[in-house]
């Protein structure tokens, strides 16, 4: 009761001591002894006219107003003389209060605009906390993605007014709603009406002289009172550091993205495989990307996952995306149905399943006998929905996994001989073919693919060929101890010794850029680390094969010691200081060695952006000079230089602000899909692949290709076309231009050459589309192997 008294004595107060409800108070008070002044002066001359205390009011409100209807006027000298203060005082008192309402609306005016007035009425608005360099084009994605004006957008920010009111010039966010306050307040988080927000976005805030455990401190603070706020809310984080994850967990955030981790991530699948970032393009484009979210009917849940993808026509299905929307929730009746457990031990399973819980966890690729969960969704590609989805589920449901028969073996046996540079090599190529090699006494007796068996004799394969592969087999990899060595110290020397042999003269097989003399041109903080998960891949990903890796960059003393600390017992890692847009440089690093050249944007340079990407394109321009067969990959900071590195002949280009604004605004719809966009990049295992194309699939339909990849675990996405470095394909393509009898037909293929682009990315196309040259196959691998490997068991 007390504390009741006490707040309406305050806002009594408040009432009382405020400018315009005081000089309000006081001209009504005025209006109404003027009132009373006339009716005393001109009742006794005019009582027809001001006869009662309405009608005096009536004339001193029309008088003070300066309306004058003249309806009512005075007569008598005393009601003249008392019109005339009451004018007078009239007209002062209505410019006062006039004055104090505009200076009050002027004022609320201008605390909006900085910020200073909380916000009222808000419901379901999205609430962005923090502020970012490139903050108008991350809401205006956001604002596409969602479908929505900009009066659907709040922000939260301590920046300077004037700042974020610069991004009222561009007409699309001309009607955000701001308040200026720290995020990680409570009581500023109400202000901007966070608790009846559609969701929240919190930015790793990019204030200037902060450092990256500051900023990620900060975002977890916001996390966790908004958390306090609204426990159900729906809230996305950025974050710079990966040890802060386990933070956000406990605030439950529902899309946590790892901008620095995700960047790295992405330029070591970049190093690794050469095109990934077009695919990412084409599957997470924000306004027409191919991969999405489709909500499951009620009917699906404890279904097997491919009688759920068989009732899906129109989409290709690669996945479930498992415990979606607020985590809070999801637990909360997960925990509900673990009391009704009918054992104590069912119990504690569940408890021990409910403690590991994960929002919006991807299954890439489960087997087919994978058992949908409640609160799922699917994941599924844009695609032509006859193209390869529907292959896929004619085999898988007939057999379970696709038996392309004893030609495959004999052509992958073969072909494969071209593709590698050892023997270790080629039998890793064999391994991911599901090519298996079978010794029995020291021999080997038969060959398994899947779940077909062959005895070596049975195999069309030339005697020599398999006399060569099974000595290989026995010394490097059966018995690699033993004394007896292949005949043949590689597979090159091999087929030099037999050219006539029917698989010798193939078409040309694209230059492999996961192999050779990687250059690194830029220096990162996190590149170390970079470069010893590429030389951990050299042992599990038979498709990575650097002979060594060269990195140029101008660093000082200690971070040049530190580098040779951490990779001094590597024969195969180099490191040049120098400016390595420097022709001299470059030379020196022996540049025109390379078969790839990743160039880095030197975010930690303390030089400009501009300075950056200048640099960057002074590099590509250097290397395209004396290296014009190197495949190049650039990363820029600023998306305008993009057309100079493209004529700079650039194979692949990042554009990191595009692809960190790219995961926000992704995160930011509330599907998933950033937790998707890991697992893709995922450094801790491969989950998509480029594999050459064997010579005979060449020319031949899309079905016969899905047919020799279909194996259990893998899912054909779908191709990409002229991989590798574009001088090398466009030379080729005018050589075979040279060479048509045809003027006419040669003058097409020439024009056609101008406009070659390179890594085309296309997804699920139909069975009979025919493959084509200087390609790869772009595999997705399950993220459930053991489920895979169970399934398997189970088939016998």
């Amino acid at each position: 009761m007390k504390n009741s008294l006490e707040k309406a004595n305050y806002y009594l107060k408040r009432v009382l001591t405020n400018d315009i409800v005081r000089t309000t108070f006081g001209f009504f008070l005025f209006l109404g002894v003027a009132a009373w002044i006339m009716l005393l002066t001109e009742n006794p001359s005019q009582q027809d006219k001001f006869d009662n205390f309405f009608h005096a009011l009536w004339y001193a409100i029309v008088t003070v107003t300066t309306v004058g209807y003249g309806d009512m006027s005075p007569t008598s000298t005393g009601g003249q003389v008392s019109a005339i203060f009451i004018i007078f005082v009239g007209i002062a008192y209505s410019g006062i209060l006039t004055g104090n309402i505009t200076t009050w609306l002027v004022e609320r005016n201008r605390r909006k605009q900085l910020g200073q007035s909380p916000l009222k009425k808000l419901d379901g608005k999205f609430l962005v906390c923090g502020w970012k360099s490139d903050m108008s084009h991350l809401l205006k994605d956001i604002l596409t993605l969602h479908d929505k004006k900009s009066d659907y957008l709040v922000l939260l920010n301590n920046m300077n007014p004037n700042t974020v009111n610069e991004l009222r010039q561009d007409p699309q966010l001309r009607d955000f709603y701001y308040f200026r306050g720290d995020d990680t307040s409570i009581e500023h988080l109400e202000n901007a009406r966070a608790a009846t927000a559609d969701r929240v976005l919190v930015l790793a805030d990019q204030r200037p002289g902060s450092s990256p455990e500051e900023k990620d401190f900060q975002s977890v603070l916001t996390c966790l009172s908004m958390s306090r706020i609204n426990p159900e809310i729906y809230l996305i984080s950025e974050i710079l550091l990966p040890k802060f994850r386990r933070y956000l967990d406990h605030a439950r955030v529902e899309e946590i993205v790892l901008s620095s981790l995700n960047e790295r991530s992405l330029l070591c699948n970049m190093a690794m495989m050469s095109g990934m970032y077009n695919l990412f393009k084409i599957l997470f484009d924000i306004s027409n990307g191919l991969l999405d979210i489709r909500r499951l009917p009620l009917h699906f849940e404890g279904r097997p996952f491919q009688e759920v993808k068989e009732e899906v026509q129109d989409v290709m299905v690669i996945g479930l995306l498992e415990n979606i929307g607020n985590l809070s929730k999801r637990k909360t009746e997960r925990l509900a149905q673990i009391q009704k457990s009918p054992s104590i031990k069912q119990a504690i399973e569940g408890l021990a399943d409910l403690k590991k819980m994960e929002s919006n966890t991807p299954v890439l690729n489960p087997p087919p006998d994978y058992l949908v969960k409640g609160n799922s969704a699917l994941i599924v590609l844009k695609a032509n929905p006859y193209g390869l989805n529907k292959v896929v589920d004619q085999y898988i449901s007939r057999t379970g996994v696709v038996q392309e028969g004893k030609l495959l073996i004999e052509s992958n046996i073969q072909e494969t001989l071209l593709q590698a540079g050892t023997w270790r090599e080629y039998f890793g190529l064999l391994a991911s073919s599901s090519i298996e090699l079978v010794v029995e006494n020291g021999i080997i007796s038969k060959v398994i693919s899947g779940r077909e068996s062959y005895l070596l004799k049975e195999l069309d394969v030339p005697y020599k060929v398999l006399q060569e592969i099974c000595q290989a087999y026995i010394s490097e990899v059966h018995a690699p101890n033993a004394k007896n060595r292949p005949f043949h110290a590689t597979p090159q020397d091999f087929l030099a010794e037999i050219p006539n042999t029917k698989f010798s003269n193939f078409i040309e097989i694209p230059e492999d850029t996961n192999k050779g003399r990687l250059f690194i041109l830029g220096w990162k903080p996190e590149l170390p680390e970079m470069l010893h998960f590429l030389i951990i891949q050299q042992f599990v990903n038979s498709s990575v094969e650097w002979k060594d890796i060269t990195v140029v960059a101008n660093v000082n003393d200690e971070t040049h010691d530190s580098f040779h600390s951490q990779f001094a017992n590597f024969d195969n890692i180099f490191f040049i200081r120098g400016d390595f847009a420097d022709h001299d440089v470059l030379k020196l690093a022996k540049i025109e060695t390379a078969t790839k050249v990743l160039i880095l944007a030197e975010t930690e340079s303390g030089k400009s952006f501009e300075e950056i990407d200048a640099q960057t394109v002074l590099a590509t321009m250097m290397v395209a000079e004396l290296n014009k067969r190197a495949y190049k990959v650039a990363e820029i900071l600023d998306k305008r230089y993009e057309g100079t590195l493209e004529n700079s002949k650039v194979e692949e280009i990042i554009c990191l602000d595009e692809f960190s604004r790219r995961m926000l605004t992704l995160g930011s719809h509330g599907k998933g899909i950033t937790n998707i966009l890991r697992e893709f990049i995922n450094m801790e295992r491969t989950v998509v692949s480029f594999l050459d194309i064997t010579p005979s699939l060449v020319g031949q339909p899309m079905e016969k290709l899905y047919r020799a990849h279909c194996l259990p675990g893998i899912l054909v996405l779908g191709i990409l076309e002229e991989a590798g470095n574009m001088y090398v394909r466009k030379s080729e393509k005018i050589r075979q231009a040279q060479f048509n009898p045809a003027i006419e037909q040669a003058v097409k293929e020439l024009i056609q050459v101008k406009d070659l682009q390179p890594n085309q990315v296309k997804i699920a196309p139909s069975p009979d589309y025919i493959i084509p040259s200087n390609a790869k196959v772009i595999l997705l691998h399950s993220s459930d192997h053991r489920g895979w490997e169970d399934y398997m068991e189970d088939k016998g």
